[in-house]
């Protein structure tokens, strides 16, 4: 995991919060079909550059890696 590149936009505004996305887990581990469901909309377009180079464990069925729907909440915080 990778930690967002926070907007300076964002920041100036002193936004913070969360940005839920909806995305599969392929076989290979790499996040795709990603889909917005929450989140500041200054907030959302860093949120899907970090997932960009996240890379999960595959899950697996019957010994073999499959696809599997996940959820995933970026947390955004003014430091």
């Amino acid at each position: 995991k990778s930690a967002p590149n926070y907007p300076d936009t964002a920041k100036r505004a002193g936004i913070e919060g969360d940005v839920t996305v909806s995305a599969v887990v392929n076989i290979t581990g790499k996040l795709t079909s990603m889909k917005i469901v929450s989140g500041a909309p200054l907030l959302q377009h860093a949120a899907l550059d970090s997932l960009r180079s996240w890379r999960y464990e595959p899950a697996f069925l019957n010994d073999k890696p499959v696809p599997v729907q996940t959820s995933i909440t970026v947390k955004f915080r003014i430091h």
